[in-house]
């Protein structure tokens, strides 16, 4: 085998060895099968990382990119809706092309201070669920505050630069 065809065995071994929609390992064994000694798979296994992280990070920019370009077009339309909102002042419009029509609707407001103020009105209202502050309880026990169900535990997390 050629240093190429190595290479690209590795990575084809990479890419079959890990379920792409689980990201479960199918074979660990499958990487020690192929030609080579251990430091040099062991090093283009750390670069392919390194290029899965480069590859993940462009798509998020990418992502990110996107996402902007999205809010700035519904923006503009949400503005654009609301401009012929208030020049048709509810009056219905008909083209070829295009129609717009008015329909009646509700819908309940609330003020929340004048409700609060009804006997009943725990009955009404919603609460989230309680989520605990991680922060502040990790700064309570470096203080020294003990908690029962709340510990700092120590990982070790690798590297790859």
């Amino acid at each position: 085998m050629t240093l190429w065809e190595i290479k690209e065995a590795l990575i084809n071994a990479m890419e079959n060895a890990v379920d792409e929609e689980t990201g479960e390992i199918k074979d660990f064994d499958l990487l020690e099968k192929l030609e080579g000694d251990f430091e040099t798979k062991l090093d283009d296994v750390l670069s392919y990382i390194k290029e899965l992280r480069s590859m993940a990070k462009m798509i998020d920019e990418e992502k990110k990119a996107l996402d902007k370009r999205k809010k700035n077009k519904e923006s503009k339309a949400d503005w654009l809706e609301n401009y012929v909102d208030k020049i048709l002042s509810g009056k219905e419009f008909e083209s070829a092309r295009n129609k717009v029509t008015y329909r009646p609707s509700k819908s309940c407001e609330v003020n929340l201070e004048e409700f609060m103020k009804n006997d009943n009105c725990n009955l009404y209202l919603n609460y989230s669920d309680p989520k605990p502050n991680k922060k502040a309880i990790t700064q309570a026990i470096k203080d020294g505050q003990t908690f029962r169900g709340a510990e700092i535990v120590e990982h070790i997390n690798m590297q790859i630069k």
